[in-house]
């Protein structure tokens, strides 16, 4: 009887030790953490193309459009801005015929801008439809063989590049002593049978304006400016004692020089 009370007492001890020792296992665990995403939710910007339905759109039909204003910038200006103030073509800068010559107007000027005759003598005309003749622009006779004497009117203030460049054929340029000739520019004159030409009195500035072909050259101001070959070496300067600017030219270039009475 005592054995059996014994072992009774030992299996109640173990059960109990077995019931301490699980619940302390249960209080030192701790909970699992749950995992953290390492997705990051993404969030997509606005398209640029939506509009809003409370901002009125830009066409001038929108009664709730608003033209901004730009006056008080300071990069604003107002001919840029505004369409109405961009000039009109001009009716008068489109080329017009005149017989074999084509021209433009620039106000009261008019420039030759083409000639497309055959003749061997060429008369430029003093005006047309009123309005002087008072240039002959860049290469308006180039390449013309036809042309042997060609009369330049005293309108005429400006021989702009390349006018008779070769024309193998020109071989006098006529010019009156009342002659309003300001500018003869480069390669007017180049390439031509010319063997002589005169430059007038009221002439400012001549660039290298003639080839080889020229022979002398008679220039009848005193203040007359030229370019740096306006001539051959071959050529002759023909000057009045008192020009300056026939004898600068020629001691500069070595040119034969002779003095016009």
């Amino acid at each position: 009887m005592k054995f059996k009370m014994l072992t009774i007492l030992a299996v109640l001890s173990c059960l109990l030790m077995f019931a301490a020792c699980s619940s302390n296992n249960t209080n030192q665990q701790e909970p699992e953490k749950a995992p953290e995403s390492s997705t990051e939710l993404s969030v997509e910007p606005e398209s640029s193309d939506s509009v809003s339905e409370d901002v009125p759109s830009e066409d001038e039909n929108n009664p709730f459009y608003v033209e901004p204003d730009y006056s008080h910038s300071p990069d604003y200006n107002p001919d840029l801005n505004n369409e109405s103030s961009a000039p009109e073509p001009s009716e008068e800068s489109i080329s017009q015929s005149y017989n074999d010559f084509e021209y433009e107007v620039d106000g009261d000027s008019v420039t030759i801008t083409k000639y497309n005759g055959n003749e061997e003598i060429v008369n430029i005309p003093e005006k047309i439809n009123g309005v002087n003749v008072t240039v002959i622009g860049e290469s308006a006779f180039e390449n013309n063989t036809n042309i042997k004497t060609v009369s330049i009117p005293d309108s005429v203030t400006n021989i702009k590049e390349e006018a008779f460049y070769q024309c193998e054929n020109l071989e006098k340029v006529k010019l009156s002593d009342n002659s309003q000739l300001a500018v003869i520019s480069s390669e007017a004159f180049y390439f031509t049978a010319m063997q002589e030409f005169t430059i007038p009195k009221n002439c400012k500035m001549v660039y290298d304006a003639f080839s080889a072909e020229l022979k002398s050259l008679y220039i009848l101001g005193k203040e007359t400016q030229f370019g740096k070959n306006i001539c051959s070496a071959a050529t002759t300067i023909y000057g009045y004692k008192d020009s300056k600017a026939a004898q600068q030219l020629s001691n500069l270039h070595g040119y034969n020089f002779e003095v016009l009475e």
